[in-house]
């Protein structure tokens, strides 16, 4: 029951901005779901999910160092962008305002949640 808690508030979380994030993209007349907007939400949110599921079953012994095995975390998201979708955004020759708020818009929107998970993972671990 702990790591449901989380995992749907992320959930909810991701999809909730996915929606605004949609109804933005059609005011300003950007095609839905151009720039691979899918993809980057449920690939944040699937690491999210792991980074946090990862971070409250840590075994003991890595306990002190959940705050660097969170930012590792954020390093993963990372290579994940620049390895898959910074080089799909690039292909044109130039990155656009829309290509680059799709990936970090969910990057954020999980970020923010991730780390209340870890605020409370710290709060309930401390002496």
């Amino acid at each position: 029951m702990e790591i449901l808690k989380p995992v749907i508030k992320l959930g909810l979380g991701a999809l909730a901005s996915l929606l605004v994030h949609l109804t933005v993209r059609h005011f300003q007349e950007i095609p839905l779901w151009a720039h691979f907007i899918l993809a980057a939400y449920l690939a944040n949110l699937l690491l999210a999910i792991g980074i946090t599921i990862f971070l409250i079953k840590a075994p003991h012994g890595l306990r002190n160092s959940l705050g660097f095995l969170f930012m590792l975390g954020s390093g993963l998201k990372f290579i994940l962008f620049f390895a898959f979708f910074y080089p799909l955004y690039k292909a044109d020759g130039d990155m656009s305002r829309p290509e680059f708020f799709t990936f970090f818009i969910p990057y954020a929107v999980c970020l923010f949640f991730e780390t209340q998970s870890l605020i409370r993972i710290l709060g309930q671990r401390s002496p």
